[in-house]
């Protein structure tokens, strides 16, 4: 299982389904990512974040070897920004490398040490978070169709977006988007669908918002390290049985 799965998993056995989910999904029993041993239900997970979130944990940490020094830091970042992945991005927010405000990531400086980096606003104005929501329901609501989560009978979905703190009135435009995407000719929806974010889980029906359960910052770092204890042991288990198929 991805970690953004295993988390998910975690925290909606925690609010919801009371440690009855168990993971790992399969294409040949047509299952999805989360389900109950009794199939009656399941539920795929995705995620609607912005791909410069996962990025910019990876640039601190690299920043954090090399004492963040503010040159080298500036050279790790630029080395980051050349990735294929930014190229429309970059089109798009006017990039120049000599214009720091026109960067993906924004240093700010403390003499020869770097103070902090994130990520320019522009770039969040694009990554608009409902928007992305609404394209990640849409590709899901797409395999719903063709029939690929037939192996249980109730289908629900969870949509995360943990990696940056958002604001409550933020999460519920993502319910517009939901909206706007079930008004489309298909014929047939996810039961519930759920948004996940740092202050809550909203609770989608297909008309309305059912329900919003609260999560407090201290509960989501307790199953945020329990998810990265879970997730590395899963590693190393993996690691454990590829070894062993290699004697």
């Amino acid at each position: 299982m991805k970690f953004n799965e295993i988390l998910v998993k975690n925290i909606l056995n925690k609010y919801i389904f009371n440690e009855t989910l168990v993971g790992g999904d399969s294409q040949k029993y047509k299952l999805p990512d989360l389900y109950t041993e009794d199939k009656k239900l399941g539920i795929e997970v995705t995620a609607c974040e912005l791909d410069v979130d996962y990025y910019l944990r990876e640039l601190k940490e690299e920043c954090a070897k090399v004492n963040f020094n503010l040159n080298k830091c500036i050279q790790i970042r630029n080395r980051y920004e050349k990735k294929a992945i930014f190229a429309k991005l970059k089109e798009r927010i006017g990039y120049n490398s000599n214009v720091e405000n026109k960067h993906i990531f924004i240093i700010d400086k403390d003499g020869d040490k770097l103070k902090n980096i994130h990520i320019n606003l522009d770039v969040i104005n694009i990554g608009f978070v409902p928007y992305i929501f609404a394209k990640m329901y849409e590709i899901k609501l797409k395999k719903l169709h063709r029939g690929n989560y037939n192996g249980v009978n109730e289908k629900n979905l969870a949509v995360s977006s943990l990696l940056r703190v958002k604001n409550i009135e933020s999460a519920k435009l993502c319910f517009y988007m939901y909206e706007l995407s079930n008004s489309k000719n298909y014929n047939e929806y996810f039961n519930k669908t759920y948004l996940i974010f740092r202050q809550g889980i909203f609770i989608f029906g297909k008309d309305e918002i059912e329900d919003f359960i609260k999560m407090s910052d201290v509960e989501y770092q307790e199953l945020f390290k329990k998810s990265k204890i879970e997730y590395e042991n899963q590693r190393n288990k993996r690691i454990i049985i590829d070894s062993e198929i290699e004697k």
